[in-house]
């Protein structure tokens, strides 16, 4: 079972203070069919042209889901969901 993880968003410290959030986009390229994992806490997910099985959540973000087949779960907690299809 092939597939990749990403989870996001990164956090740094600044003297003094607490830890605060930092912006930074990752991007992950994986073959056509590959099963996913995503989980993100206010950021989004974009999949593009992926087949296989996908569970992907995003909290305080949107999910783009164009393309994809397969054993699609997809949630977000307070923002838009946009599914294209070829």
């Amino acid at each position: 079972m092939g597939g990749g993880e990403a989870h996001g968003p990164q956090y740094a410290t600044a003297p003094a203070r607490r830890l605060a959030p930092a912006s930074q986009p990752t991007v992950v390229y994986v073959p056509r069919r590959s099963n996913l994992k995503v989980d993100t806490y206010n950021g989004p997910i974009g999949v593009r042209e992926v087949k296989d099985r996908m569970a992907l959540t995003a909290y305080n973000g949107p999910v783009l889901l164009d393309g994809v087949g397969g054993d699609v779960h997809a949630r977000t907690t307070n923002g838009p969901a946009d599914i294209r299809r070829n």
